[in-house]
């Protein structure tokens, strides 16, 4: 019923988009009936005034409006709620669920420390935690990244994670934490060396057959390459009774993250406002 109610949506706007068009494009082409001829003051013959047209602009802008509000449909309704599990979530958590997240930040950050590893808050649950010392009502879910240069070692100290996430009721392995509704994501990171001789650090990927629209997207928009100077050396921050690790550089750290939304206070995921 809801993908029917999509497609009426897309079709309606498409159909007054088609009107608006053949209007335009009738003003641009039909003759101004009320100085439509002039005498011709040489000869006297009655002649046709050329036809009033409207600037190419207007019509360009016309056809990039009606592309953008495609697009914004098609990502709103398609694209992101079936490659995004929590974009169908509330924009505001209710507050049992926002504790059940603190719980499992808590048990994954304090288990982490015991282990020594390389990690920091990052993307929506660093921006929270810097921003109001707290997960964000507006969050989906969280995110954890780790630097993860010898995969066997990694994945030895993930399984020793996991066992003690479970003596609290939560799951978890290398690559994703979960606990009832709640799901913490762990991005691997390794260095390389770039083209230009400079040491950065990107994410790393398993072979997997198919990767998410909006993940090959967010990669293309922002490149996911990072400076480790950025980065390192990791500081501490206490958050919610714990101390977490996160970037050194927090803000420009943030700033690559988010270049258009890292200054808002209002919620930065733009379907709270389209979405009703």
């Amino acid at each position: 019923m809801e993908t029917m109610s999509c497609l009426w949506r897309i079709k309606r706007i498409c159909r007054h988009c088609l009107r608006r068009w053949r209007h335009i494009r009738a003003l641009a082409t039909t003759p101004n009936s009320a100085n439509s001829t002039v005498k011709n003051s040489h000869n006297g013959f009655i002649t046709a005034k050329p036809p009033v047209r409207l600037p190419r602009r207007w019509l360009r802008a016309f056809l990039s409006l009606l592309l953008m509000t495609l697009v914004v449909l098609v990502l709103h309704y398609r694209v992101l709620p079936s490659s995004m599990g929590y974009y169908n979530q509330d924009c505001s958590m209710k507050e049992e669920r926002r504790e059940r997240m603190r719980h499992v930040l808590r048990h994954v950050v304090r288990y982490l420390n015991e282990e020594n590893a390389t990690y920091w808050l990052d993307f929506g649950t660093l921006l929270g935690v810097v921003r109001e010392g707290d997960i964000m009502v507006h969050d989906g879910d969280m995110d954890l990244s780790r630097l993860a240069n010898d995969l066997d070692k990694d994945r030895k100290m993930m399984e020793r994670v996991g066992n003690k996430l479970q003596t609290v009721g939560i799951t978890g392995n290398a690559m994703v934490v979960k606990y009832q509704d709640v799901q913490v994501d762990m991005f691997r990171w390794q260095t390389f060396n770039a083209s230009s001789g400079e040491t950065l650090l990107r994410k790393y990927y398993p072979f997997v057959p198919k990767v998410g629209f909006a993940e090959r997207l967010s990669d293309y928009l922002f490149p996911t390459e990072i400076q480790p100077s950025v980065l390192f050396p990791l500081r501490q921050l206490s958050v919610l009774g714990v101390f977490a690790k996160i970037p050194r550089r927090t803000l420009d750290f943030l700033k690559r993250r988010y270049p258009l939304t890292w200054f808002m206070t209002f919620p930065y995921k733009w379907k709270c406002w389209t979405k009703g």
